[in-house]
C-alpha cells in the first residue's frame, strides 16, 4: 500500500527498496543510530518464584521464603550444623509444613540439607575461622554432600 508517496506494508517502510542502488548502498553503510532498550525486564528483583496453591489446605510457605532464616547469624547456624549427626532431616519443621506431597517434601528436605552445607562453606570462608578447623569442616561438608547424593538417588517423588 502507498500512503503519501511512501510504501508501507504491515507497518514497515519499504520505499527504500525502490531507490537507485547507489543510494541504497549509502544508506547501508550509514552509521547505525542507537536503539533504546528497556533493560528493566532483566531485573532479578522482579522475578518472584511462584508457589502453586495447595489443593487440600492453606498455602505452604517454602523454606527459601521464610523470614526467620534470614535473621539467624552465621555463628548461630554453624553451632547447630557442627553438632549434626545427619544432614538429611525428614522431620524438620519445613518438611512437616509441606504436607503429604512427596515432591514438596523431597524439595524441602534437600533445601534444608543444602542450607546446612552452605553454612559450613560460609564459615570455612570466613577470615576469622581458625586454619586448624578447616580439615574438620571439610570432612563434615564431604559427609553431608555424600548424604545429599544418596538421598537424591533414593528420594520419593511423584513427578
Amino acid at each position: 500500500m502507498a500512503f503519501g508517496g511512501v510504501s508501507v506494508f504491515a507497518g514497515l517502510n519499504i520505499s527504500g527498496l525502490f531507490q537507485p542502488v547507489s543510494v541504497q548502498l549509502e544508506q547501508q553503510n550509514a552509521p547505525l543510530e542507537p536503539v533504546p532498550l528497556d533493560l528493566s525486564v532483566l531485573s532479578l528483583t522482579a522475578i518472584q518464584p511462584s508457589v502453586p496453591p495447595s489443593v487440600s489446605g492453606p498455602d505452604v510457605v517454602p523454606p527459601w521464603l521464610a523470614s526467620d532464616q534470614e535473621s539467624e547469624t552465621l555463628a548461630h547456624r554453624i553451632n547447630e550444623v557442627r553438632n549434626l549427626s545427619s544432614f538429611i532431616d525428614t522431620n524438620a519443621p519445613q518438611v512437616a509444613a509441606a504436607g503429604d506431597n512427596p515432591d514438596a517434601r523431597t524439595t524441602f528436605i534437600l533445601f534444608d540439607a543444602l542450607r546446612k552445607l552452605e553454612t559450613l562453606a560460609l564459615y570455612a570462608a570466613e577470615d576469622a575461622t581458625p586454619s586448624a578447623s578447616l580439615g574438620r569442616l571439610d570432612a563434615q561438608f564431604q559427609q553431608g554432600l555424600s548424604e545429599v547424593r544418596d538421598f537424591v538417588k533414593s528420594a520419593e517423588t511423584k513427578d
